[in-house]
């Protein structure tokens, strides 16, 4: 009987030695190996982050400026009441170019036929537009000053039907030339 508790005693440790060798410290190195796995991934990702949200970051700041300058383009979007300030303001260009004006001013609304723009216009909050009528008479460079001088004012305009016409004078009188055109400036809804 006593053989037979020694033997079962022995079996049972080296069944035990077994287990841990075979199984439990396997078992082990393989929970260490993903343990490193783990914090060397977490390590990788983490780098990559901070260069992501690096680049990001300024990026954003650097965005600052065009998002205050899209704003100011919008606040300084003409209104409805804006007529007299509009004509005043062309009226002072053409004679800064040099060129004798004419000018009519209405407001219109948009119409989707006329406009192939229409969808694009509504999508933007732009329901109507100052419609703006000019003929200026003066020689070719006063008309080209009076252009360049337009495309500087601080709205959005598109220029339609231009139509340059030569006036017959005098052969000693310098060449005068009208030109007349449409000039719409949109006007933003959330303004009206």
């Amino acid at each position: 009987m006593k053989q037979q508790l020694i033997l079962t005693v022995s079996i049972s440790i080296v069944l035990l030695f077994v287990l841990l060798f075979v199984i439990v410290l396997p078992q082990m190195n393989r929970i260490k190996n993903i343990q490193k796995d783990i914090t060397t991934l977490h390590t990788h990702t983490h780098e990559i982050y901070k260069q992501r949200r690096d680049l990001v970051h300024p990026t954003l700041h650097s965005l600052e400026p065009i998002f205050q300058f899209t704003d100011n383009i919008i606040q300084r979007q003409p209104t409805r009441l804006d007529q007299l300030a509009i004509i005043t303001s062309l009226e002072d260009l053409s004679e800064i170019a040099g060129v004798d004006q004419e000018l009519s001013v209405a407001i219109k609304e948009i119409d989707e036929k006329e406009d192939t723009h229409f969808v694009l216009l509504q999508k933007n909050n732009i329901s109507s537009y100052h419609n703006i009528r000019i003929s200026n008479t003066g020689n070719t460079l006063e008309h080209m000053h009076f252009f360049s001088l337009l495309e500087k004012l601080p709205y959005r305009m598109d220029i339609e039907e231009v139509h340059w016409t030569k006036q017959n004078g005098l052969a000693t009188e310098e060449e005068l030339t009208t030109v007349t055109f449409v000039a719409k400036i949109y006007i933003y809804q959330e303004h009206n």
